[in-house]
């Protein structure tokens, strides 16, 4: 390697990328260096010359899931014309297994489970899915009823993450329905 210079200037990103996997697989708890590094298919001492410690390797895998996960929900809420379209856009992210995988679930909740320990990553959190996703809703439903949304869609994915069968599109409907519903006729509007 010349000095300074990566000889593999994309193994960075890829090695982010195993280690989010690593974590949606496996979980925070089994996480290890050698782990990434074997699936990697690097030795575990090359993982050094991108990132100090496991700690900056994990936060930097949670930063990809925040860049992946945030578009696909934000684009999609913001070309919603009507509340009516917006619904049915948080229908889908939260049963769609196209929008969000079984996966990606998954690593939100490791991260969700690391945020309430590690201020680093409740930042991300707060500053990253929750603004973001709450400043996307708040183009369709008021300031309450868009952190109820959320709180709700969140807590649909937990469900979400540990049950094999999909979450029945029919239930996920009426909750999220009923919640603005509720919303509407505390704060006189309707949808």
């Amino acid at each position: 390697m010349r000095k300074g210079i990566p000889n593999d200037p994309g193994r960075r990103d890829r090695l982010r990328a195993v280690a989010l996997e690593f974590i949606a697989e496996r979980g925070l708890r089994r996480f290890t260096v050698r782990g990434v590094a074997e699936r990697a298919g690097v030795s575990p001492g090359s993982i050094t010359y991108y990132f100090t410690d496991t700690d900056e390797l994990i936060m930097s895998a949670f930063e990809l899931l925040t860049e992946h996960a945030e578009p696909n929900f934000n684009v999609r809420l913001r070309a919603a014309g009507t509340r009516d379209e917006a619904i049915e856009v948080l229908i889908d992210y939260v049963i769609d297994p196209d929008d969000a995988s079984q996966q990606e679930v998954r690593a939100v909740r490791e991260l969700y489970s690391l945020g309430s320990r590690d201020p680093k990553a409740a930042a991300l959190v707060r500053d990253r899915l929750e603004a973001n996703a709450r400043t996307a809703l708040m183009l369709h439903f008021t300031e309450p009823c868009a952190h109820a949304l959320d709180a709700l869609i969140e807590g649909l994915w937990t469900q979400r993450s540990w049950n094999d069968e999909p979450l029945d599109p029919g239930m996920v409907r009426t909750a999220i329905h009923g919640l603005v519903t509720a919303f509407d006729s505390l704060e006189g509007t309707s949808a």
